[in-house]
Formats: C-alpha cells, sequence, structure tokens
C-alpha cells in the first residue's frame, strides 16, 4: 500500500515537472510575442493562460522522468526560457515593418519631430509608425494572428521537444532572410508615397529657381506636409492588401525558420 502511494506521488511530480516545463516555454513566448506582450495583459493572466495551454496539451506529448532539481532539469529550463523567447521575438519583429515606414515617411514629410510614446511597449515612435502599428495590429487580428501564435506555441513542441539537444545552425540564416524580408517590406509599403514627395520636391526646386519670390512665404513645408498626408490616406486600401499579403509571406517564413 505505501509503495503504491508513493509511486503515484512520484507520477504525480513527474507530470507536474512537465507541465511546468509546458508552462515556462508557453509564458516566455507570451512575455515576447505581439498582442500578448503588451502591458494590458498582466503577469498573472499571462501564467494563466500559460498553465492552461499546458493543461490541455501535456498529453498529446510524451512524458520525461526527470527532476526539475537536477542538472538536466536545469538544463531543459534553460532551453525552454530561449525557445519561448527566440520564437516570441520572432514574432514581434513582423511588427518592425511599420516602425521602418513610418520612420521614412516621418523624415520625408518633417514629422518627426512629433514622436509619441507608447505606454503600452514602452517605446517611442512617430506617429505614422504608431498609426500604422494600429493597422497592422487590425489586420494582424482579422488575419487570425492571436490563434496563428497560439498554433505557433503548439507547433514548437513538436519541432523542438523536450530532449532537443541543440538548434540547426541553418535557423540562424533563415533568420537573416526573415530579417531581410522585413526590411524590403518596409521600405515596399512607404516606396509609392515617397516617390510622389520625390517628384514634389522635384517640382519645389524647380519653382523656386523659376520664382525664387515664392521661398519667402516657406510653402514647400505645408506643400509636402499636405500632399504627404493626403497621399498617406490615399493609399490605405493599398497598403491593407499588401499588408495581408505580407503577412501571409512572413506566416510561411517563420515557419520555415523553426519548423
Amino acid at each position: 500500500m505505501t509503495n503504491l502511494i508513493n509511486d503515484n506521488f512520484s507520477n504525480f511530480f513527474i507530470v507536474l515537472n512537465n507541465i511546468f516545463y509546458f508552462s515556462i516555454r508557453i509564458f516566455f513566448l507570451f512575455y515576447t510575442a505581439p498582442i500578448f506582450n503588451s502591458m494590458y495583459f498582466s503577469i498573472k493572466i499571462k501564467i494563466l493562460l500559460s498553465v492552461m495551454i499546458s493543461l490541455g496539451i501535456f498529453k498529446s506529448f510524451p512524458i520525461l522522468n526527470f527532476s526539475i532539481f537536477s542538472l538536466t532539469g536545469e538544463y531543459i529550463l534553460l532551453k525552454q526560457i530561449l525557445i519561448g523567447i527566440l520564437i516570441g521575438y520572432s514574432i514581434n519583429l513582423i511588427f518592425f515593418i511599420t516602425n521602418i515606414s513610418g520612420e521614412i515617411f516621418s523624415f520625408q514629410t518633417s514629422l518627426s519631430i512629433s514622436n509619441f510614446f507608447d505606454e503600452s511597449v514602452m517605446l517611442r515612435s512617430s506617429i505614422i509608425s504608431h498609426l500604422l502599428n494600429i493597422f497592422l495590429i487590425l489586420v494582424f487580428l482579422s488575419f487570425d494572428g492571436h490563434l496563428w501564435v497560439l498554433s505557433t506555441i503548439i507547433q514548437s513542441f513538436y519541432f523542438f521537444p523536450m530532449d532537443f539537444h541543440f538548434l540547426n545552425i541553418k535557423i540562424f540564416f533563415s533568420m537573416i532572410k526573415f530579417f531581410n524580408l522585413i526590411f524590403i517590406s518596409g521600405i515596399h509599403l512607404i516606396l509609392p508615397i515617397v516617390i510622389i514627395l520625390f517628384c514634389i520636391n522635384i517640382y519645389l526646386c524647380l519653382l523656386n529657381k523659376f520664382t525664387p519670390q515664392l521661398s519667402i512665404f516657406s510653402i514647400g513645408f505645408s506643400i509636402i506636409n499636405f500632399i504627404g498626408l493626403l497621399s498617406f490616406f490615399v493609399f490605405l486600401l493599398p497598403i491593407f492588401f499588401f499588408l495581408n499579403n505580407y503577412l501571409n509571406k512572413i506566416y510561411l517564413s517563420v515557419l520555415n525558420i523553426y519548423f
């Protein structure tokens, strides 16, 4: 009878250890992934979601028999933290396209002096970057991006099980291609407006050359701001389709990196 009780307690702690490791990876992915890393998702909510998801999926994976206080257990704990942070930051990089595009647009229209401090992510960015970021978040949610993040969590346990030994070196080369895709997409997003502003600048240069009296009124700044903002709102619908296509490409790119 005593042996049976001891075996039950032993099995209980083994299952508890596995649930703990599942929760650690999921928690750190939530801590760095977009939407979930907002300050409006408190630590308690992230812990609760991590534990609930762990309870729902841990039976689908083999149970490993090791102690959390052993050297192997600490090594596995460190790997779960690194995997969660790495995947979370990779997903978070998707939203850097708005910072690239917004900063280029603000620099071209002299709006870079107007900054916005976003308390949810504790970063300072331009107003246009913030508007594009909100727009991308709405597109991301309409794309079921939050479900995609949850799906990525579950898939990570299939491709990176608890007892895997090392990351494939090809991941780092895939990450370089991933950064390249984000940077080029950020430029492509704002490129039509930049071309329009470039043409307006050439026109103003010619206008000041032939009628230098107009430079007294400093109309260039007002015209560039007006044309830039007008172009931005005219291109909102193409931007929506571009971001939708971008999220499809970036989803496949993230899958190619890790899975």
